[in-house]
């Protein structure tokens, strides 16, 4: 599988959207399994998010199905092929995104107290 692995050396704004989309939408996905969400968590969707849309790994939009395939795969060593650059400006976004819908959720809490 890794021997034609294609890394993305610069992120398209579509790339970045989908990871900040997919991002919230697993974080969401872990929350009602009933986890506590930690860094471990946050740092660990955030590598799934970048492996799916920033390479030419084919992952289902399934997580639980994503995890049992990368267990399988040496992700330190597709990890380490991305720009440091380009990670930061994704994980940057993605807050942003994160962020927002906090924001809304936190309104829509507020609305249902009054």
């Amino acid at each position: 599988m890794l021997e034609q692995l294609k890394i993305d050396q610069e992120f398209t704004q579509a790339q970045i959207d989908q990871m900040a989309d997919s991002f919230v939408r697993y974080i969401l996905e872990i929350a009602e399994w009933g986890e506590k969400i930690d860094e471990h968590h946050m740092d660990a969707i955030l590598e799934i998010v970048l492996i799916k849309y920033g390479t030419n790994i084919e992952l289902s939009d399934d997580l639980m199905e994503i995890i049992a395939k990368l267990k399988d795969l040496n992700l330190n060593s597709v990890l380490k092929q991305f720009p440091e650059n380009e990670v930061q400006r994704a994980f940057e976004h993605i807050k942003l995104a994160l962020s927002e819908v906090e924001e809304h959720l936190q309104r829509n809490m507020e609305e249902m107290e009054e």
